[in-house]
């Protein structure tokens, strides 16, 4: 009696599905990163807002910038200290109707003699250049100047040639949509109004024309 052995297996094609399961899984994750990211900057955002208006419509903050190779300088044979000045001007809008959402933008001016840094005039024109609202000029200048001057006599800094201060420049602005909306609500309904108008006088129009024309076929 001889036994045959048959081995028979069956290879189903779970790749597909598995794939599309891991892709669901990460767009899932991502989804839900992107969610906790948003509300972890609603929550700054909001905090950011409170603390401006709190300060007034301006909010101005100037210091020293972690020192590294590329922003510092050992002194060679002149003597002076420099600054680059890099301005953080953050732009909050506040709305009532959704998050709080910010825009900044960031400009640098190099190479700052001591001297220059304490002369009101050296800002003023580049404060213009770059839209900081002029009653706000004195709190900017006050922050620089308070901050190169705490530079200058740290001994700390003595020995470097080329310092870099940082400034963060915020403004509030509040964001009016429901009244844009109630404006534009007003012009659509204006516009459809004279529309309506418009249609009703031009068929009055067409109607009398074409009733004088058969009466005066008929006469």
């Amino acid at each position: 009696k001889n036994t045959i052995r048959v081995d028979f297996s069956v290879t189903r094609a779970f790749e597909d599905e598995e794939e599309e399961e891991e892709e669901e899984e990460e767009e899932e994750e991502e989804k839900n990163s992107l969610q906790e990211d948003v509300k972890i900057m609603d929550v700054e955002e909001e905090e950011e807002v409170r603390r401006v208006l709190e300060c007034g419509e301006y909010d101005c903050k100037a210091r020293l910038l972690h020192l590294t190779d590329s922003n510092t300088q050992t002194i060679s044979c002149d003597e002076n200290k420099y600054f680059n000045i890099q301005f953080y001007y953050k732009t909050i809008y506040v709305s009532t109707l959704q998050s709080s959402f910010e825009e900044i933008r960031r400009y640098t001016m190099y190479s700052v003699s001591m001297d220059k840094m304490m002369d009101e005039n050296t800002f003023v024109s580049w404060f213009s250049d770059i839209n900081v609202p002029q009653d706000a000029f004195r709190l900017v200048l006050k922050e620089i100047m308070q901050s190169a001057s705490s530079i200058v006599h740290d001994e700390t800094y003595k020995n470097l040639k080329v310092l870099t201060i940082r400034v963060d420049f915020a403004v509030a602005k509040a964001i009016e949509e429901e009244e844009e909306e109630e404006e534009e609500e007003e012009e659509s309904n204006s516009l459809e109004e004279d529309v309506e108008i418009i249609d009703v006088e031009e068929e009055e129009e067409e109607d009398n024309g074409f009733v004088d024309d058969v009466t005066r076929v008929i006469e």
